[in-house]
């Protein structure tokens, strides 16, 4: 529509609100939108640019019945000024590659993975290779700007495409087929899931980077750490409950900051303590 929207200070293109949103921003926008449909009832398209005209409507303050209205008449007209199906696929792999067996959040993009996007558009790449591509850039992104773990372990590496595992190596049985990108860590002979990581990384470098996300918790954000900790249920020895140990390994295999991971930590917590609640 060639308006421009707001995040997190910095302006951006209306239309490329399906990119800039997180995955938990576009899944309100998709409830909203199934609301409306039903009240009228409506069908909404099945083309993933039916979700990129919603947010991009929504984010510039329409009302859903508005958006709706939006998407039916840009169906109707081979969705002019909308995003390409390119620049969807990108986002929903993406999407997957932060996917585990709970419900997971994934970051929008922001003005440096909209300006790799375009260059890797340009030369040809895949929609699976520039996601992996963005992967790889935010892990950079993170090293730059976050405190790390000052006693780190060397983690396996990550592979980001099933069919780039090393000759010899092939998934483990515990992999799951609906989650097909969700990265992998090579272990021995087989490649595992990253949220299986508490089940083969070795004991020691689970402990100590666990301790230190904890520690790290402890220090700077204390409050997290009681809401999402049993202290109670924590192995002997270790700063973190028994879950959270889980989660600290995944963290670690994902190669994620301190920081980061004490995020992941709490909210995976509050999504599962909301999933039973």
């Amino acid at each position: 529509m060639g308006l421009l929207i707001k995040i997190d200070g910095d302006e951006y293109r209306s239309d490329l609100a399906f990119l800039v949103m997180s995955l938990d921003q576009r899944r309100a926008v998709s409830r909203k939108l199934r609301w409306e449909c039903g009240i009228v009832g409506a069908v909404l398209p099945k083309d993933p640019r039916a979700q990129a005209v919603a947010c991009e409507m929504i984010a510039l303050g329409y009302s859903a019945k508005e958006a709706l209205a939006e998407v039916f008449r840009r169906a109707a007209s081979s969705w002019p000024d909308t995003l390409s199906l390119k620049h969807t696929a990108i986002r929903l792999f993406f999407d997957e590659m932060y996917q585990g067996p709970t419900d997971r959040d994934a970051p929008g993009f922001r003005s440096a993975h909209l300006e790799l996007i375009e260059r890797e558009i340009a030369a040809k790449g895949s929609a699976e290779g520039i996601a992996c591509a963005l992967w790889r850039l935010e892990r950079v992104q993170a090293r730059v700007a976050e405190p790390d773990s000052t006693t780190r372990p060397p983690a396996p590496a990550l592979h980001l495409l099933r069919g780039t595992l090393p000759v010899g190596v092939e998934a483990s049985s515990t992999v799951s087929p609906a989650r097909p990108h969700e990265p992998l860590i090579v272990v021995g002979q087989y490649a595992y899931a990253v949220s299986d990581a508490i089940m083969v990384l070795p004991r020691a470098d689970v402990k100590a980077f666990a301790d230190e996300v904890g520690k790290w918790m402890a220090e700077h954000w204390p409050t997290a750490l009681v809401a999402c900790d049993d202290a109670g249920n924590r192995v002997p020895g270790y700063a973190l409950d028994r879950r959270n140990v889980e989660l600290a390994a995944e963290a670690f295999a994902r190669g994620l900051m301190l920081r980061e991971s004490a995020e992941f930590i709490f909210s995976q917590r509050v999504r599962e303590f909301e999933a039973v609640a």
